[in-house]
């Protein structure tokens, strides 16, 4: 059996440009090699399956652009969901690290009442903080903040100890209160910032 030698090195240009892929052109098994003599049939596969790796890019990329625009759906989606209420509703709202800046700055005045569960001072202030949310409906806007679960806000304002409440006008930081007080104090110092 005779091939010639042009014919060799096109086969092995395919088996090189396909040698990634899971196909191999040429097979080297005699009965196969017959069809592959008829050079209309060698040429039009040749041409196409040098077309192949366009087409097989391009399909890549309508997936790669998919899968981009899926992302970046669901990433839009979480961002609307973070959204916080901000105006005051006559209860403390519950903040996160997320939604403790927009709160901050939405509200001309804004007290946070850092706290942790397992706090018993937390604890006798959370009542306070609650009548005062209740008493100065739609003045000051009272927001709570469990930094146990949300240890950001607290690193970034060094508090060391809870019951701290931090009083924000404008969002900015205008007075920090640590402990808990009775009413009776604590009332006056927030109050002093209308």
């Amino acid at each position: 059996m005779y091939f010639c030698p042009i014919f060799v090195k096109i086969t092995q240009v395919l088996f090189i440009c396909t040698q990634y892929k899971a196909y191999c052109i040429v097979s080297l098994e005699t009965e196969k090699m017959s069809k592959w003599r008829d050079p209309l049939f060698f040429i039009s596969n040749l041409l196409f399956f040098i077309g192949m790796d366009k087409r097989e890019d391009e399909e890549l990329d309508r997936i790669k652009e998919k899968k981009l625009k899926e992302i970046m759906r669901d990433v839009s989606h979480k961002t609307e969901e973070v959204k916080p209420i901000i105006k005051p509703s006559g209860k403390p709202l519950d903040l996160t690290d997320a939604t403790f800046k927009k709160f901050t700055e939405d509200n001309n005045l804004a007290v946070v009442d850092c706290w942790a569960p397992w706090c018993g001072p937390c604890r006798f202030v959370s009542p306070v903080i609650e009548e005062l949310a209740g008493d100065y409906t739609g003045r000051i806007a009272f927001g709570k903040l469990n930094v146990d679960e949300n240890n950001k806000v607290a690193r970034q304002y060094g508090i060391m100890s809870i019951p701290t409440l931090l009083v924000f006008k404008n969002g900015k930081l205008i007075d920090q209160i640590v402990g808990a007080m009775p009413r009776q104090s604590l009332e006056p110092r927030i109050v002093r910032h209308l």
